[in-house]
């Protein structure tokens, strides 16, 4: 908790971070829009004149593609949160058979190849010993830090289950399988093209594009179109819900006299249209700067939210409180201001800009790098750690450290099982979740519909 004004503060890091992700993900979108023009137009497309200079990092065809992926996708913007399950539900059965289907074909390209003595001469030999630890450290921070935006931004979507702990088996299982087995495969099929091509290639895009300058024939035209398409909707898909959703939701959270969550959806839109993304996706060395770097900022977000719902206030949450802005009010602090969050935030990022800074060719001891490298892991510990001692100074929270895990929502009297009272949920009096005493009430089995 923030506070009423303190809390501006996450909001805007985390719309910053979902609007630069939201123009690299259209930008993706354009891409792989581009290579399915090239399917469909042939030469047409292909050659058409390129006037941009080289220096920008994006085609013609590239720039028109991601112009036109915006274009195509933005009416979808206007999907109600309930209605973008279908969305999920087809992405889910189209995209594997694609992905499983352009791993196998990289495969056996890899095991025809003929590999050359020279081949192998020309492969770098892989880090060892204490360089190796610290390669994989960064490696896990970058991964965090692609994973970090998920975390901070899935409870807009979430709270919209039908239970507290339905989204918590789904995400613990298909987040760390998912995106373990994705990384795996792209590791394989690279590796296997590499072999067969003698060129590097980590994404899809440039697979497909590169598929398509050596196998110039109907059949993979048509294979190369169809394995677009489905990347393109399940961008598109990734986008609403773990970026374009949530900054319509904290955008209007700082402007609720003029933006609903809907406008702010299609200002992230039009936002990521002028910011350049493709400078971020140039090379595999700045896409790794961007994933490294904003997560320094988010981790302490989420060791401090971590720390401050499970450990300090032990899920106890006032509702009526949270929208009084009068200086008495419960979560108004100093100003508007929650000074303990913001000293645990300030001081855990002060440890870890100048090894960020050192990404961009600063000059930094060798110190601040090995302490960005684990930028993920210190900044969720040290936040937490920080947070909780902070916490502990004075009576701050001692209503709720002395109660039971979320024992205020029993005392509310407006939750049932756990879901807070309204459309879609009807609850009698003898059966509502609140009474002075604690006793848990049972709700009418109803279907949820926002």
């Amino acid at each position: 908790m923030w506070g009423m004004y303190g809390s501006f503060f996450p909001i805007v890091i985390r719309l910053l971070v979902g609007q630069i992700w939201t123009a690299v993900l259209m930008m993706q979108g354009g891409y792989f829009l581009s290579i399915f023009l090239r399917c469909v137009f042939g030469h047409h497309w292909h050659d058409l004149a390129n006037t941009i200079p080289k220096s920008m990092g994006v085609t013609a065809q590239q720039l028109v593609g991601f112009i036109l992926f915006a274009v195509v996708t933005a009416p979808f913007l206007a999907l109600r949160p309930h209605q973008m399950r279908r969305l999920y539900t087809i992405k889910s059965f189209v995209l594997p058979p694609v992905a499983i289907g352009l791993f196998a074909w990289c495969i056996v390209q890899g095991r025809n190849a003929n590999i050359s003595a020279g081949h192998f001469k020309s492969i770098k030999p892989s880090p060892k010993g204490a360089a190796l630890a610290w390669a994989m450290l960064s490696a896990i921070n970058s991964c965090m830090g692609k994973t970090s935006s998920i975390a901070v931004n899935q409870t807009d979507l979430a709270r919209y289950a039908r239970t507290p702990n339905a989204p918590f088996l789904s995400q613990l299982i298909s987040l760390p399988i998912g995106n373990t087995l994705c990384a795996t495969l792209g590791i394989f099929a690279t590796s296997s093209t590499q072999q067969a091509w003698g060129v590097t290639l980590w994404n899809p895009w440039d697979l497909c594009s590169e598929i398509l300058d050596r196998h110039w024939n109907s059949g993979a035209r048509a294979a190369i179109a169809l394995a677009s398409m489905a990347w393109m909707l399940s961008i598109f898909a990734s986008c609403m819900g773990v970026d374009v959703f949530p900054f319509g939701v904290d955008v209007t959270a700082l402007f609720p006299r003029w933006l609903n969550i809907r406008r702010g959806m299609y200002l992230c839109y039009a936002i990521g249209l002028v910011i350049f993304p493709w400078k971020i996706l140039e090379s595999s060395t700045t896409f790794l700067r961007f994933l490294g770097g904003y997560s320094i900022f988010l981790a302490p977000l989420v060791g401090i939210y971590i720390t401050d719902y499970f450990v300090v206030r032990k899920g106890n949450l006032w509702a009526t409180d949270l929208y009084k802005a009068n200086k008495g009010a419960k979560y108004y602090y100093v100003s508007g201001v929650n000074w303990r969050n913001a000293v645990a935030f300030t001081t855990t990022v002060v440890f870890l800009v100048p090894g960020f800074a050192g990404q961009f060719g600063h000059e930094v001891g060798v110190g601040w790098e090995r302490l960005y490298s684990l930028g993920w892991v210190m900044g969720c510990t040290i936040s937490s750690v920080l947070y909780y001692g902070l916490a502990m100074i004075g009576d701050f929270c001692k209503e709720e450290r002395g109660m039971q895990f979320e024992e205020s929502y029993d005392r509310q009297g407006m939750f049932c099982e756990g879901v807070i009272e309204g459309l879609g949920v009807q609850c009698t009096e003898e059966k509502r979740t609140g009474t002075e005493t604690g006793q848990k009430g049972v709700a009418e089995e109803s279907k949820i519909k926002v």
